[in-house]
């Protein structure tokens, strides 16, 4: 996943990473997270960019904030994904284990 509009304003601006970087204070390596939206971006960090490329800072900002809202909500159902499996597993196991039982045990006379 990509901030899209940070990354449009930096071809539209021909920026590089490093100038972005040194703008905002941060290594290359930490506005390439920025970027993915692995790093969270701050407010001050969105008005220096806003400053730079020209633009109202609450856009970057609120871009920025939806991808990590889509990435929570991406690990929220991955994780809710695999509960779900694992209790099926045991489920599974369970109902395996009652059949086996009551295979084993001799009719109910009525």
């Amino acid at each position: 996943m990509q901030n899209i509009l940070l990354v449009f304003l930096k071809m539209h601006r021909n920026c590089t990473d490093k100038t972005l970087a040194l703008t905002l204070g941060i290594s290359v390596d930490q506005y390439k997270e920025l970027e993915t939206g692995d790093l969270l971006m701050t407010r001050k960090q969105a008005q220096k960019l806003g400053r730079l490329f020209k633009v109202d800072s609450k856009y970057i900002y609120d871009c920025a904030m939806l991808i990590d809202e889509y990435k929570t909500k991406d690990t929220i159902l991955t994780i809710t994904k695999n509960s779900l499996f694992s209790v099926l597993d045991r489920l599974e196991a369970l109902i395996e284990k009652l059949a086996n039982e009551m295979s084993s045990k001799p009719p109910i006379k009525q």
